[in-house]
This record gives structure tokens, C-alpha cells and sequence, in this order.
């Protein structure tokens, strides 16, 4: 009994002595090589261990410093080379504890995942409940094997409530992540709660082609992916040229079918008006243009707002993600000002996150899932409430045929036409997402009506009952005596018809 007893104290002090400060977690992943960090005492500097899951043959390498943090803990650093593409490794510090797993990149496989969150900051204990209960749920078997080939997270900022609290950093962001980030990369972009200040810096190995890690990007398949710091001291022209730059380079890529970008600020936000920014639609701009040019869709993920927002513009293939939030308390409806935007179709007052899929090949496509975690009231696994597909290649919707017009009511502040469109019909078989129609008066002055098919805003569905083949719309502030109309049709994955027959109506 003693010795069972002795045994025990030793497997357990060899467990304390080999506990970190701050779990290993996973920086940027080569097609060889990975990058692994973790913090600890300062006196000391562990050996990590690794192997190929089904393999005998451990190495070790020594951790190295890399900065400290404080007068006790440091942070370190070791680079896993070598690697088989597409293995799966094991790592550890000592064998009696605690173990972690990865998959190498896999150059051959062009098909992946990636994760896209934002805002843990004053959340911890909701973030530890959603990674656990709903991103683990959804992306590890029970052996904790990815259910699809995983290979990063992107996080839209606001890691932390306050960037320069040392204490914050393992408490509101690597201990509720760690079970995620020790088996895939993380990738964030500065949010204004990490206060520019040097931990964050410190924590992030990150691309070295940008500004000193405040904007970089990288490529990962046929996606190319950016990072920006949309915070008020970086604001800046340099930012923007160094975007265009990278479009451009992009743009010439014949690898890259699809431009990611993520920053903090949102450009437009319905539940929160006040955290809008124009410096973010300067960058929307951009990615606009890109994606006219180009051919090539864009979208951005961006935080800031506690709540989640899909929007699309209407005369690009570009699309506009609030992903927030993961964990930072819920900006609920009535809090603060609060807009419709016609361009958004879907605001959440919700937790969350999101997964996209990415394919390549002949057809390539990004299947884009938001997956909720209730509010401030009631945290649960929601699954899926959004989701859409964004298409490399996609056929457009068959041109509509304008059947009839008529005057639904007249009066002195009203004159409503109702149109009677054709079917909507799409080849690879999207859905009908939006109905445009332009209208011209006698003067030739136009006006161009949005129609959505749905516009989710204050916990309902404004658009619910509207028949975008039978729409009805005001022209009372275009004042004429005749007005000549014709429509088109918007497919789920973005794509615009021809404009159909032209058709006129006498008032």
C-alpha cells in the first residue's frame, strides 16, 4: 500500500512539475513545420516531446525564451520540422500527463476547414461553454479527431478585455481556447481591447509580410487570406496601399479563387450603430472592386459588435460577416441605436461562431455555417441559424420576363404597382435570394427597388409572406405621368440575371 501510495506522489508531482502557466498552443502551420508556444516559470525550460501518433520514435526539443512577462513567467517558443504532410503528432512535456494532438498540413489535400470567431473579451466562462459544448461538438469526434480537415481559426479581435492585464490573457482567452488552439493554429486580428500593447505582439507568431504583425496575410489552398488593424492610431493610407497591393497580387494569382479578409471594426452594423467605422469601408471598398474585376469573390469577417450579420453587396460578389461574439456579452436589441440595412439579411442578438468549408477543383466553393449559443440570459447549443454558399464559378439565374404591372392603390401619398414576374428558375440550382427592379419615369430619372428574401432584424423576419415574383413597390416620390420598368433576379450564391423585357404603366 505504501508503495502504491508513493507511486501515486510521484506520477503527481511529476504532473505539477510539468504544468504551464499557459497550455502549448498552435502558431503558424508550414507544409513541414509547425510552430508551438506555451508559457512557464521563468526558471526553468521544459522539453516537449513528439512523435507520429502511431509511431515509437519520440524527439524532444527545448523550449526557447522568447520574452518575459513577468518577474516568474516566460513565454516560449519550439518549431516542430520535419513533419510528414498530412501526419498526425502527438506532443507532450512529460508522459505521465496531459497530452495534445495536431495534423500536420496536408499540401495534397485542397480541400479544408477554418473557424472564425471574435470577441472573448469579460466572457470567459460563456467562451469556455460554447468551444466545449458547440465548436468542439461540431469539428472533433469523441476521440478528438477533426470530422473534417481542420486547419486554423481566424479570430476577429477583442481577445481580451484588457490587452496590457497580464492575468487576462490566460484567464478570457488561451484557458477557455485551449482545448481548440492546441490542436489548430490561431490566426487574430488586433482588436481595440488589446490596446496595441506588447503581449499581443508577444503571444502571436504571425506572418512577418505586412506591419510588424498589426496587418499580413497569407495562402492556404486556392484562398488567400488578409489581416488588418482597423484601429484608430492605424487608420492609415499605408494600410490601404498595402491592400491594394495584395489584391493585386492576388488578383494575378491563378491559384486563388477567393479573397478572406478579417479586421475588427464593422463598416455598417445593425445592432450597434455606434461601433461603425469608415475607415472598414474603405477596406469594403477595395474588396468591391477586387471582386468585380476579378471574378473572384471576397468576403470579410469582422467583430467589435456582440451579435452576428450577414450582408451581401448588391453590385459586387462580396459579402460582409459580424461574427461576433464568442463570449463578450450579447449587444441585445433595444440596447443601444440600432438600423436596417438593406444590404444585411440577417442580424442575431446572439453567441457564436462560424465554419466554412472550402473546396477546390473544377468547381470550387466556400460552404459558409454560422452556429449559435443562445444570449446573455441562456447560453445552449443552437446549431446551425445561418448559412450560404459562395461560388468560384456559378451560373446565372435564367433572365425573368416581366408579365404584367398594376396599380395596387392610388392615393395623394401612395401609389403602389404590384409586378407579376416568371418563376424564378437557376440551372445549378441556387435559391432565389433577392429581386431587383428598376423604374424609369418620363424624365428618365431611375430608382432601382432591393427586394430581399429575407431580412432578419429585431428577432423577426421582416420579409416574411413577400413573394419576390409578385412584389410591391411605392414609386409615389418618383412623381410622373408614365413609368417604364424591368427586373432581374439574384441567386443565392450571388450571381445577377440579365434584366428582363421592359413594361410601362400610365398613372
Amino acid at each position: 500500500m505504501k508503495k502504491y501510495l508513493c507511486f501515486l506522489i510521484i506520477l503527481l508531482s511529476l504532473e505539477l512539475s510539468a504544468s504551464t502557466y499557459i497550455k502549448p498552443y498552435l502558431q503558424q502551420s508550414l507544409p513541414n513545420s509547425q510552430i508551438i508556444m506555451w508559457e512557464d516559470d521563468s526558471s526553468r525550460s521544459l522539453k516537449l516531446y513528439y512523435h507520429e501518433t502511431n509511431s515509437d520514435q519520440v524527439y524532444e526539443l527545448r523550449g526557447n525564451k522568447i520574452s518575459n512577462h513577468s518577474r516568474s513567467k516566460s513565454l516560449y517558443r519550439v518549431v516542430l520540422k520535419d513533419l510528414k504532410p498530412g501526419g498526425n503528432y502527438t506532443y507532450y512535456f512529460d508522459e505521465f500527463i496531459e497530452r495534445f494532438n495536431f495534423k500536420a498540413m496536408d499540401t495534397n489535400n485542397s480541400s479544408f476547414t477554418f473557424l472564425v470567431m471574435s470577441d472573448a473579451q469579460r466572457g470567459h466562462k460563456v467562451t469556455t461553454k460554447n468551444i466545449r459544448e458547440s465548436v468542439l461538438k461540431y469539428n472533433f469526434d469523441e476521440e478528438q479527431n477533426a470530422l473534417h480537415p481542420l486547419r486554423f481559426v481566424l479570430f476577429a479581435g477583442d481577445l481580451v478585455q484588457s490587452g496590457k492585464d497580464h492575468y487576462r490573457w490566460k484567464k478570457e482567452f488561451f484557458d477557455p481556447l485551449a482545448p481548440l488552439i492546441s490542436k489548430v493554429p490561431v490566426y487574430p486580428a488586433i482588436g481595440n481591447h488589446e490596446e496595441n500593447n506588447k503581449l499581443y505582439f508577444n503571444y502571436f507568431d504571425l506572418p512577418q509580410n505586412g506591419e510588424d504583425e498589426h496587418w499580413y496575410s497569407f495562402i492556404q489552398g486556392n484562398i488567400a487570406f488578409i489581416a488588418l488593424d482597423t484601429n484608430k492610431k492605424y487608420r492609415i493610407d499605408k494600410q490601404l496601399l498595402w491592400l491594394e497591393e495584395q489584391l493585386i497580387m492576388f488578383a494575378n494569382d491563378s491559384r486563388i479563387d477567393f479573397v478572406v479578409t478579417q479586421f475588427h471594426h464593422p463598416h455598417k452594423s445593425e445592432l450597434w450603430n455606434r461601433g461603425e467605422t469608415n475607415y472598414s469601408g474603405e477596406i469594403e471598398m477595395r474588396l468591391k472592386k477586387f471582386s468585380s474585376k476579378t471574378n473572384k469573390p471576397s468576403i470579410y469577417f469582422c467583430g467589435h459588435t456582440h451579435g452576428y450579420s450577414r450582408g451581401h453587396s448588391n453590385n459586387s460578389n462580396h459579402t460582409m460577416v459580424i461574427v461576433g461574439s464568442i463570449g463578450g456579452p450579447v449587444d441585445d436589441w433595444g440596447d443601444y441605436r440600432q438600423k436596417d440595412y438593406q444590404e444585411y439579411f440577417k442580424s442575431l442578438a446572439q453567441f457564436g461562431w462560424v465554419k466554412v468549408e472550402v473546396t477546390d477543383g473544377d468547381n470550387p466553393q466556400m460552404y459558409i455555417r454560422r452556429y449559435s449559443f443562445g444570449d446573455d440570459r441562456y447560453q445552449f447549443d443552437m446549431g446551425v441559424v445561418d448559412e450560404f454558399t459562395l461560388k468560384k464559378y456559378n451560373l446565372i439565374p435564367e433572365k425573368p420576363e416581366l408579365l404584367s404591372l398594376k396599380v395596387k392603390e392610388r392615393s395623394l401619398f401612395q401609389y403602389l404597382i404590384q409586378l407579376e414576374i416568371s418563376d424564378f428558375a437557376d440551372i445549378d440550382m441556387d435559391q432565389h435570394l433577392m429581386t431587383q427592379i428598376k423604374v424609369i419615369n418620363s424624365k428618365n430619372e431611375s430608382i432601382v427597388f432591393s427586394i430581399n428574401s429575407e431580412n432578419w432584424y429585431y428577432g423577426v423576419d421582416l420579409m416574411k409572406g413577400v413573394d419576390l415574383e409578385a412584389p410591391i413597390i411605392d414609386v409615389s416620390n418618383l412623381t410622373s405621368d408614365k413609368y417604364i420598368m424591368k427586373v432581374r433576379f439574384r441567386d443565392s450564391s450571388l450571381a445577377w440575371s440579365e434584366w428582363s423585357n421592359s413594361l410601362f404603366i400610365i398613372r
